[in-house]
């Protein structure tokens, strides 16, 4: 039986009517951050950024697709208070955010990716705060339903939900330092072809 919050979700799912203008604000906010480090050549924090929204796009393509296996309910969901509801767990704000964190997160990256924080390498140490800021994120959005959890095993006391972002953060930053600039276009565009292709496919066929 599908839950409640999923059939909330549903019901808005690719919508068009529920837009908002400031949506192009947003967007245009977005545009100027990443051509703002377009101009500055900041290469891998742009690649930072893209890896971090690919990532997160393949995640949510999952929690799609765990739905329409079990019909039941996705791992979250985002069931109202948005401009758009692109997939079933992730709206046009939160794509927007996603744009946004890889980049933002990447700035308070050391030079040297070898220097250690209390024994600890700092790319570690910088991904996994960052991951404990983003589940109490997640967590305060859960508690006013703007994000729902339907199973006790994916909620705010299971490490599979921080674990998730920690190695997002992780593949981010080992783009980042990947000095290579081919090497690093090759990467980003393996993981374009991994989420885009599944995404538009499984949109065509009505499966997420």
């Amino acid at each position: 039986m599908v839950t409640s919050n999923t059939k909330q979700a549903l019901a808005i799912l690719r919508d068009f009517s529920n837009f908002q203008w400031y949506i192009i604000a947003i967007f245009l906010i977005v545009f100027y951050i990443y051509a703002t480090e377009y101009k500055k050549q900041n290469w891998n924090g742009i690649a930072a950024g893209l890896t971090y929204l690919m990532l997160n796009t393949f995640a949510e393509i999952i929690n799609s697709i765990f739905f329409f296996a079990t019909q039941h309910a996705p791992l979250w969901a985002a069931p109202g208070g948005t401009a758009y509801l692109f997939l079933i767990g992730l709206n046009i704000e939160l794509l927007f955010m996603f744009c946004l964190i890889g980049l933002a997160t990447s700035k308070f990256l050391p030079e040297d990716k070898e220097k250690k924080f209390f024994g600890l390498n700092n790319r570690i140490l910088v991904a996994g705060i960052f991951a404990v800021v983003s589940l109490v994120f997640e967590i305060c959005l859960n508690l006013i339903g703007a994000l729902t959890w339907d199973y006790w095993w994916w909620s705010a006391s299971c490490p599979l939900v921080i674990f998730g972002y920690f190695s997002f953060f992780l593949i981010a930053y080992w783009v980042y330092d990947i000095e290579d600039i081919n090497k690093k276009r090759k990467v980003l565009l393996l993981l374009a072809m991994i989420t885009l292709i599944p995404l538009f496919l499984l949109i065509g066929l009505g499966i997420i």
